[in-house]
Parts: structure tokens; C-alpha cells; sequence
């Protein structure tokens, strides 16, 4: 207070344009960081969660449809067979595409280890395929149909579960990283999948099929997911499961 008293009105105020500058620098920058790490959240959001997880639905598909197309192929014969031959090949072809698609997204560590588990699996799945090829070639619909319903199935069981398992790590991720973006960017306490745990998974289920059955649109849909979670009973906090898992200490995602 006494070095306020003996400065001039001159000082007085460039002493307190300093204050207010310093102040505005100071919030400019806090800004600056919060919307990089906004934009950074987003950005991992749209260009590789996202995507990824749409490869990989792609993937599983275009698979379950070169699976079902061997089944087709052993049946027939002839011109039918070869054009069944020709589907598969596309099928096959839509396969590797897939997987570059994804592999492209793919980071170091964790997600890197499931994605070479796949394509591992893809790998040994077409080396398992080559007896079945040979014996429709020779047209032994009975050894053919042996190997596809018995030799062939574990391989299919194990490529199934490596992609069910990178598939629950993009979900887990992604919807970690959109609730961070929403707390940083809008500043609020809980993101979109913590808030419909703290809501109840069933409530939000129900919400979302009173507005779709009434509006008949079907951006309503309710989501797959949530109807499993519901019907599994991982209504979200108060069953202490949903999209996230709270029996630890610290909440964490769900896989």
C-alpha cells in the first residue's frame, strides 16, 4: 500500500495495463493448451479409433463371407464352382484390403501386438485352406466337407477371437478419448459414456427406444452395444459395469 501511494498516476497505470497483459497472456496460453489437447482428442477420435474399428468391422465381415463362400464352393460344380471360385477370390482380395486399410491406423504397442495376431491368423487360416482347395478341386465333396466342418474350425475360432479382441481394445480406447475430448473441450466433469453410466445403461436404453419407436427415425436406433450391456446387466454405476468397470479403485474402461 505505501508503494501505491508514492507512485505517480502514470505508473499507476502502466503497473496495472502490466497486470491485466500478464493476466491475458496467461489465459491466452491456458487456452492454447486446452484446445491443443481438444483437438489432439478429436483428431484421435476421427482419424484412428474411428476408422479402425470400421476396418475392422469391415474385415470381420468380408471373412465371415469368404468362410461362407468355401462352404458354397465345396457343394458345386462346374461352371457354378468356378463362379463361386471367383466370388471367393473377391472376397479374398476385400480381406487383404481390410487389413492394409487398419494396419494403416495401427500404433506401437498393444494395438500393434493384436494386429499382428490377425494377420498371424489370417495367414494360418489360407494355409488351412489348401487341402480343402485341393480336395473340391478333386471333387470330394465328403473330404472337403470334413476338413471345413472339423479341421478347418479352430483355425476360424482363433482368427474370430483375434479380431473380437482388437475390437474390444478400439472401443475401450475410443470412448476414452471422446470423453476426454468433452471434458477438455466443453469443461465438463463427465464425458458422453461416463454420464450414461451415471444415468443407468437402461434408462438411456430406454430413452433412445421411446424416441425411435415415436419419431420412427432412425438416427434413434438404439446401439447394439448398449442393448447387450442391458441385457447382460451392466447397467453402468449402480451394477458397478458398463462402459466403464468400477469394482477397482479407479474406474476404467470396459473391454
Amino acid at each position: 500500500m505505501f508503494m501505491l501511494k508514492n507512485m505517480t498516476i502514470r505508473v499507476r497505470v502502466i503497473a496495472a495495463f502490466t497486470l491485466v497483459l500478464c493476466a491475458a497472456v496467461a489465459l491466452g496460453l491456458f487456452a492454447i493448451q486446452r484446445l491443443s489437447a481438444v483437438n489432439a482428442a478429436a483428431k484421435d477420435v476421427g482419424t484412428n479409433w474411428l476408422p479402425a474399428a470400421n476396418y475392422l468391422g469391415d474385415l470381420s465381415q468380408d471373412f465371415e463371407t469368404y468362410r461362407s463362400r468355401q462352404g458354397q464352393a465345396l457343394l458345386l460344380t462346374g461352371e457354378a464352382r468356378e463362379t463361386m471360385l471367383g466370388k471367393m477370390q473377391g472376397s479374398r482380395d476385400a480381406i487383404e484390403k481390410d487389413f492394409a486399410n487398419y494396419n494403416a491406423t495401427v500404433d506401437s504397442g498393444e494395438e500393434r501386438i493384436l494386429a499382428d495376431a490377425i494377420h498371424t491368423q489370417l495367414i494360418a487360416y489360407y494355409e488351412a485352406s489348401k487341402p480343402l482347395e485341393a480336395a473340391t478341386a478333386a471333387n470330394d465333396v465328403a473330404g472337403a466337407t470334413t476338413i471345413y466342418l472339423t479341421d478347418m474350425q479352430a483355425g476360424t475360432d482363433e482368427l474370430r477371437k483375434a479380431i473380437r479382441a482388437d475390437r474390444a481394445y478400439q472401443l475401450k480406447e475410443g470412448h476414452n478419448a471422446a470423453d476426454k475430448g468433452i471434458k477438455l473441450g466443453l469443461n465438463h466433469p463427465m464425458g458422453p459414456f461416463e454420464l450414461a453410466d451415471f444415468i443407468g445403461l437402461d434408462t438411456c436404453l430406454s430413452v433412445m427406444q421411446v424416441l425411435h419407436e415415436g419419431l420412427a427415425d432412425s438416427k434413434y436406433r438404439p446401439c447394439p452395444l448398449l442393448v447387450k450391456y442391458v441385457e447382460a446387466g451392466w447397467l453402468g454405476r449402480k451394477t458397478k459395469r458398463g462402459f466403464y468397470d468400477y469394482r477397482g479403485e479407479k474406474p476404467v474402461p470396459t473391454r
